[in-house]
């Protein structure tokens, strides 16, 4: 060892050309360089009222990392806030098996690291310029930009991961494809025993009663088959989920898109007239048997979501972050307007995450708009009575049921949906950021 110490002080005797040497203003102009540490104060401006929509009164001190921070980390449980300033029974920040990698790499545990960008810390000081009530605030860990993909938990029929979640976080735009189950409308089988009702306007040769425009048929669902409605393919798309409050455990968002074209053909119902038709006075026909066709389009669904945040599992980030803890209602510099950070921890991201496409795993049953699909066909015919003619009367008469060809409708009508807490489909899927075989490490 001492060897090798006098080799090292005979080397640098020995470079007499490493010496520092002065530089005059002219050669000083020349040199240009940049801080690797940084060190700012910012004093708070804006009304800081009880919501701390604001930061007046606060002095914020940042020491900041002018460079950035690769970053691939797996944290099987994240617990913040618990209990404490927020109360006991829950976290501010409770997440189970959280990854944080980069975004779209083949293999997401090598070599695949989420980037943040001029990482800093920062300290809120309430009354700097008086020594004698000087108090810290809060305290957070940000960066300017952060770009990666965070996962959470694993993708099933029960929600996890995200248990609650304090903070502020907007998505893009919500997107998917709903796919619904094959249903009976107006039938036997239809779970509602939805009553389906038509006006018509019967011309019948020689008719003597009931032929008159607006005549209602009444369909009775215990004695028909039902229209029925196959399995479809409802695209739709939503405005953008906000989440911005304590512990919050689900989310609100409103969809919606267009219900592809219905076929009616094949459909048959049992109608009770609401006069009967008579023809000469004495052959009369109180209830007819109506063989459908025809199709309708033109119908919108607006479907109301509430997603638990446990059935959301992965987020692409590409927007400023911080993760930060305060004794009291403030808004942190540079924060968006709506970003109020909350006493306890807070979690935010200024510019929409990535959801990516929200598809429910499940076939989606569309029962509860029977009902509105009902009215919607009743108002369309109210103002559109079905023609009914002698033909038609004729079959009726001998054959004990006439076939009605309604043609391809156009019925202007929006259905309304509420969906809960629903399984998202392969798009949801957590892919491992562990090594080997490990689910999670």
């Amino acid at each position: 060892m001492i060897k090798h110490c006098a080799i090292l002080l005979l080397c640098l005797c020995a470079l007499p050309s490493l010496a520092m040497t002065s530089l005059d203003d002219s050669a000083l102009s020349g040199v240009t360089g940049q801080a690797l540490i940084q060190m700012s104060q910012i004093t708070g401006t804006g009304t800081n009222g009880t919501n701390g929509t604001g930061s007046s009164g606060f002095t914020f001190y940042r020491l900041g990392f002018d460079g950035s921070i690769d970053l691939n980390a797996n944290i099987n449980q994240l617990r913040l806030g618990c209990g404490g300033i927020n109360g006991a029974g829950g976290c501010d920040i409770s997440i189970d098996q959280m990854s944080i990698s980069g975004n779209g790499c083949a293999n997401r545990a090598l070599n695949c690291d989420a980037v943040m960008t001029n990482p800093y810390i920062e300290l809120a000081i309430a009354n700097n310029s008086t020594p004698t009530t000087r108090s810290l605030a809060g305290f957070r860990v940000s960066a300017q930009n952060m770009s990666g993909l965070l996962s959470f938990g694993q993708n099933g029929p029960t929600a996890n991961g995200i248990n609650t979640f304090s903070g502020y976080m907007t998505t893009n735009s919500i997107t998917g494809t709903a796919q619904t189950q094959a249903v009976n409308l107006g039938g036997q089988t239809d779970p509602n025993q939805t009553v389906l009702s038509f006006a018509t306007n019967p011309n019948i040769l020689l008719c003597t009663s009931g032929c008159y425009n607006g005549n209602i048929a009444t369909a009775d669902p215990s004695k028909s088959q039902g229209v029925n409605i196959p399995s479809l393919s409802v695209p739709f798309t939503g405005s953008p989920a906000v989440i911005n409050g304590n512990r919050v455990t689900s989310t609100s968002v409103v969809a919606t898109g267009a219900v592809p074209t219905v076929s009616l053909n094949g459909g048959q119902l049992f109608v009770n007239m609401q006069t009967q038709i008579c023809v000469a006075f004495f052959i009369c026909v109180p209830t007819a048997t109506v063989n459908m066709q025809g199709s309708v389009s033109g119908l919108q669904t607006q479907i109301n979501f509430n997603e638990g945040l446990g059935y959301i599992h992965n987020v692409q980030v590409n927007s400023p972050f911080y993760l930060s803890f305060q004794k009291q209602a403030l808004q942190w510099p540079g924060a968006v307007a709506a970003d109020i950070a909350q006493p306890g921890w807070w979690m935010s991201f200024a510019d929409p995450v990535n959801l990516g496409t929200l598809n429910p795993a499940q076939q989606v049953s569309i029962v509860p708009t029977f009902n509105q699909m009902a009215t919607a066909f009743a108002n369309y015919f109210n103002a559109n009575p079905i023609p009914i003619s002698t033909s038609q009367g004729l079959q009726q008469l001998f054959n004990g049921q006439m076939t009605v060809n309604v043609g391809a409708l156009q019925i202007a009508s929006t259905l309304y949906m509420n969906l809960t807490n629903l399984q998202l489909d392969s798009h949801q899927n957590v892919t491992p950021n562990c090594m080997g075989s490990y689910k999670f490490c």
